[in-house]
Parts: C-alpha cells; sequence; structure tokens
C-alpha cells in the first residue's frame, strides 16, 4: 500500500513541496505515547516518518509539530496523535511559534493538523487550550482533515462567530476540513450548526492563495471537473496592528 501511494503521488511530490501532516493511521497504537487507539496497525509512525522528513525543531522521532514560512504565509503544523495540552512539549513549542511570528513578512498565519477542531455540529473541547492560542495570536485559518467530507466554518471561537471591530481587522480563525481526498465520505449531522458554512459531500481538492498581504482566498473544488464548489475570503489591513 505504501509503494501504491507514493506512485500516486508522485506527480504532485516530485514539483511542488509536499509537506505532511502525521494522522491516526499513521501513529497511534497503545501503549507508545500517542492517543490510544489501534489505528496504525502497529506501524506506530515509522513508515511515515522513513518517508516524509520534516524540519521539527528537535530532530527527535515522534516530534512532528513544526513550522515553514511560505512566501507571505506562516504555516503551523501540529502533531494531533501526541500531546498538545497546556504543559506539553508540543503546547510549548505552539505558544512559542505563534507569539514570535514577524507579521511584516508573515502577515497571514494557517495552523494545520489531522484531528479537527470543529466538523459536523461538534466542537472537540478537549482542543481548548490550542483555541486559545490560535485566538489569541491571530490565527487565519485552521486546515483539519481525518473526516471524510469537506466543510468551511465561519470565523470562530467557541462556538460563536465573530466579527470585526473595523473593517480590515481581525476577527477569529476560520475552520476547513479537507479530509475528502479519496477515502469513503462521511455524512454530516442532519441539524446543521450555526457557524457552519458549507458543508461538502464530495470528493475534491482544495487551495488557498495568499494574493497579497491584506487579500488571501480560499478555494474548494470537486474532483469531477475541477468545479468549484466553495470559496471564501479574507481581508485584513496591512500592516496588521497586532
Amino acid at each position: 500500500k505504501w509503494d501504491s501511494f507514493m506512485h500516486a503521488i508522485q506527480p504532485i511530490a516530485t514539483r511542488v513541496p509536499y509537506m505532511t501532516a502525521i494522522g491516526n493511521h499513521e501513529r497511534d497504537w497503545p501503549g507508545t505515547g500517542s492517543l490510544d487507539f489501534v489505528a496504525s496497525g502497529g506501524e506506530c509512525g515509522i513508515p511515515t516518518q522513513s518517508r516524509f522528513k520534516v524540519p521539527n525543531p528537535s530532530g527527535i522521532r515522534d516530534r512532528d509539530w513544526y513550522s515553514i514560512d511560505q512566501g507571505s504565509v506562516h504555516i503551523l503544523i501540529i502533531d494531533t496523535e501526541m500531546p498538545w495540552h497546556k504543559g506539553s512539549l508540543q503546547y510549548g513549542f505552539i505558544e512559542s511559534d505563534l507569539k514570535n511570528v514577524n507579521r511584516s513578512l508573515t502577515p497571514w498565519v494557517v495552523a494545520a493538523g489531522h484531528r479537527p477542531l470543529y466538523h459536523g455540529a461538534f466542537r472537540n473541547k478537549e482542543y481548548g487550550d490550542l483555541e486559545e492560542l490560535f485566538y489569541k495570536h491571530k490565527v487565519d485559518i485552521c486546515v483539519w482533515g481525518h473526516i471524510h467530507n469537506a466543510q468551511a466554518t465561519c470565523p470562530m471561537y467557541k462556538s460563536e462567530c465573530k466579527k470585526p471591530a473595523m473593517t480590515g481587522g481581525y476577527d477569529a480563525p476560520v475552520h476547513v476540513v479537507i479530509g475528502n481526498g479519496g477515502q469513503s465520505l462521511g455524512p454530516f449531522p442532519k441539524k446543521k450548526a450555526a457557524w457552519s458554512l458549507f458543508e461538502g459531500p464530495y470528493y475534491g481538492w482544495h487551495e488557498f492563495i495568499a494574493w497579497n498581504s491584506t487579500k488571501l482566498t480560499f478555494n474548494m473544488y470537486r474532483n469531477i471537473n475541477n468545479a468549484l464548489i466553495y470559496t471564501f475570503d479574507i481581508d485584513r489591513e496591512f500592516p496588521r496592528k497586532y
């Protein structure tokens, strides 16, 4: 299966940087320090970590959290399978990383990880420590996988949609789930959450474009004809007053 996957991503991975965020099916196994599930089938992250080297600050295996800068975007990758709560090594890294982003050089900040903070009509309260950091340090978008569909929220904090105090000001992170890349699609709840602006039970792919320091666009496409099914813009003032 690994050989098949590597062949499948070759057209993309040989042309652009292919950065990864480890998930439950790559890492989780009881008694190994990860979340206590059997989803990796005993792989414990080793095949993934051997194939996809990530620039984690310590270089130590099983610390697959890191950040990179791409143009005007600072991208923070979270390892949702290892401890992230306040007092953990990963929490310390995330807090320090977000605190030290230079918004003059990288005005846009995107956080990404496997297990979502929000999906369907559900908020994962265990992420409370991280959600506070995302809001405090004004993360623009949080990108998640794991749930096999596509979804986008309003800018929100603790399940409440937020509006900026002034035009171009900060409101809150928009949360997007992009787990619709190939695995069997999952259903949405019958009752739609007030904060859920788009729910897409389709296979597809996604992109975000930082046009400049003041405008970012996120696009969601269906695999069929690459049809655009949802898009949203984020507009911010520059220089950022935070």
